[in-house]
């Protein structure tokens, strides 16, 4: 065996040699309460720097869709659910129904949004190099599968309704590795969520 086969064997070793404390599951609580305060801070994050950078969202979004139309709706709303970026696709719909286009642009903007939770499902690996993020996966991974596999038609239908961005269940489901029906059905229930927003905007607007 060379000498890097047997340095790989090595830190694969330690990375999968965790702490105990790192390890132990969470309980049902526990998990709930960590959770409730992780996506809290990550709101008050996103709302800060949606505060912060209004101007130039707006103006991102605006050049998006003035230039390419329902193109650029498309590839907006692709980089919102799949990589987090931070002009929500209600943002061109808005544009949209401001230029009385909305019903027009909503096939593009839902072809946007299932192309981007397909896209952050498959990155999101990637975030398992990162050691609390595997600190994370470990201590919570027996609930979420218990959810994820017994009652998953329920537990899909409660997170879709949830405010939860879309990009970040669809992390999740890559992380926990949770059955690919899970995703499926999390991606159907996203066309209905996306037309009522876009009926809500309408309905405001007229």
């Amino acid at each position: 065996m060379s000498i890097a086969s047997v340095c790989s064997l090595q830190r694969l070793r330690q990375d999968m040699q965790l702490p105990s404390s790192e390890t132990h599951p969470y309980g049902a609580g526990q998990l709930a309460a960590r959770l409730g305060v992780s996506l809290a801070g990550l709101l008050l994050l996103s709302l800060i720097l949606s505060q912060l950078f209004k101007t130039e969202l707006e103006g991102l979004a605006r050049l998006f869709y003035d230039r390419f139309g329902s193109g650029g709706a498309l590839v907006g709303t692709w980089l919102a659910d799949g990589f987090s970026f931070p002009v929500p696709p209600q943002a061109y719909m808005l544009l949209a129904e401001a230029n009385g286009a909305g019903l027009e642009t909503l096939p593009a903007i839902v072809l946007g949004s299932l192309a981007g939770g397909v896209s952050g499902y498959l990155v999101a690996p990637v975030l398992m190099r990162f050691g609390w993020v595997r600190a994370w996966v470990r201590r919570s991974e027996s609930k979420v599968t218990a959810f994820c596999e017994r009652r998953w038609v329920m537990t899909t239908f409660l997170l879709s309704a949830s405010p939860l961005a879309f990009s970040w269940l669809c992390y999740s489901a890559a992380l926990y590795r949770v059955p690919k029906r899970n995703l499926a059905l999390l991606c159907l229930l996203r066309i209905p969520k996306l037309a009522l927003y876009q009926q809500l905007i309408s309905w405001g607007w007229s």
